[in-house]
């Protein structure tokens, strides 16, 4: 009786799949060293086989007519298999190989690659390359967790979703098309010039990218440093100190500045113009979108985009996070936001805070405008993390974080603003200060606010 072939992005998914989906424990088989798993699903028999990433690559058609070297432009180009068209790609042959073997005998084929763009071009290939087949059914999920693959599959689309299909390839063909053919004519270009041969390369993002940095760089080497002048006062009330800038700021002329200190140098006092006083929320945050973690990760951490997103795409592939390529910042409620609360409150890290959350009137996240048809924003899914490095600790503790906060009533902040007169000069000091934390609390210590307090001053205090 002839099966139903699920085809995942990369080895560690189709485990996940396998174990999620399984009557019973799952076969796992190996071909030339690549893992397989047979198994039922309500009786029916499943093999789950893996990709590892893209198996074809975009490549210029050969035709034995034309002179061989580089020649531009080119536009005839076919997908082959990466192993033919990189050495670097040579391993990935094996995994084309199982797929091949297991497509022979099967009777329906399903994909369960990421969701996007890239991954459905990932299922496309697999499928109308290596299984000879024209659609297939698709999975279609956010987490790598038990209930959302069995969901998935349940609830499986009878089609390719046809639209990131079509998408994915022609972003593919425009970068092959826009990046080898300006590459070509650059580098034939400069060597013709310069004779030799040195490599240079344009691309879609390397182009605008490094316009940017020449553009930056001119801007620096044309800055002109000019000297500027700042009054500070200082002073004391109660025993607490006190700083306070003049308020026409910056002053560019010398004469005028130091006019003004000659005027007031040997003031021992000031007198307070106006103390006022007002209490501000602060709205929690919104979830995570990529850019987002990208931001906050090199800001706390130090971590580069490509880095983040590594550490980030493990630990979704591990079943502890969603899926990470998401420009979303909403968190439907068909997540379950309190079994996801349960299930970290079951974390000893994390226990307290969970249990602060879980004891608030209602549930209800701070979301965010940007969306995403694919994929809602980022969030821990529950399950406890084992034996994770330094760097995907922090990563997912910052991801932990920020889905408890977002669930927190606003913060509370105290503004203070006086102004002090000396001999008709004015000074003005800002003071802040938290009243009340509320999610201030659960996303620490990813958050920085200056606690300024000044002391108690109102109108016609003399400091």
């Amino acid at each position: 009786m002839a099966y139903e072939l699920i085809i995942s992005e990369k080895p560690q998914a189709s485990k996940r799949i396998a174990d999620a989906l399984a009557d019973a424990k799952p076969k796992k088989e190996l071909h030339n060293k690549v893992p397989h798993y047979i198994l039922t699903h309500n009786g029916k028999e499943i093999v789950i086989a893996c990709a590892v990433g893209h198996l074809y690559g975009l490549a210029q058609v050969k035709d034995k007519k034309k002179k061989k070297g580089w020649t531009y432009p080119v536009f005839d180009v076919e997908w082959k298999p990466i192993s033919e068209i990189q050495k670097k790609g040579s391993f990935s042959k094996k995994y084309l190989d199982n797929i091949k073997k297991l497509a022979k005998n099967a009777g329906s084929f399903t994909v369960a690659t990421d969701f996007d763009v890239e991954g459905e071009v990932i299922g496309l290939n697999c499928i109308r390359f290596i299984c000879k087949q024209k659609d297939a059914n698709r999975m279609k999920f956010s987490t790598l967790t038990k209930e959302d693959l069995i969901e998935s599959y349940e609830h499986k689309l009878k089609h390719l979703e046809w639209g990131q299909a079509r998408a994915g390839e022609t972003r593919h063909i425009l970068d092959w098309f826009w990046g080898i053919n300006l590459s070509r004519a650059l580098t034939l270009a400069v060597n013709k010039a310069r004779g030799g041969f040195k490599l240079l390369t344009a691309g879609r993002v390397q182009g605008p990218a490094l316009k940017l940095i020449v553009d930056k760089e001119k801007e620096i080497r044309a800055f002109v440093a000019e000297p500027y002048w700042e009054l500070q006062l200082l002073g004391e009330k109660n025993k607490q100190q006190i700083e306070a800038m003049h308020t026409n700021g910056r002053f560019t002329d010398e004469k005028a500045v130091k006019k003004i200190f000659d005027k007031i140098k040997g003031c021992k006092s000031a007198i307070v113009e106006s103390a006022v006083k007002k209490r501000v929320k602060e709205a929690p945050p919104f979830p995570f979108d990529l850019t987002t973690l990208q931001t906050q990760s090199a800001r706390y951490f130090k971590m580069g985009p490509k880095a983040t997103l590594n550490i980030a795409q493990n630990l979704y592939t591990n079943g502890y996070i969603s899926y990470p390529r998401t420009s979303s910042q909403k968190l439907p409620a068909k997540l379950g936001y309190k079994k996801i609360l349960n299930k970290l409150g079951k974390n000893p890290k994390y226990e307290k805070l969970a249990s602060g959350i879980l004891d608030l009137p209602q549930l209800k996240p701070n979301e965010g405008p940007k969306t995403d048809d694919a994929h809602p924003s980022i969030f821990p899914t529950g399950i406890i993390p084992k034996r994770l490095n330094d760097a995907e600790a922090k990563i997912y503790d910052l991801i932990v974080k920020r889905f408890l906060a977002i669930f927190a009533p606003p913060a509370v902040r105290e503004q203070m603003k006086v102004i002090f007169d000396v001999k008709d000069e004015k000074f003005s000091a800002e003071g802040s200060r938290t009243v009340e934390e509320n999610w201030y609390k659960y996303y620490a210590p990813y958050l920085k606010r200056k606690e300024i307090e000044l002391p108690k001053l109102k109108e016609k205090d003399v400091v």
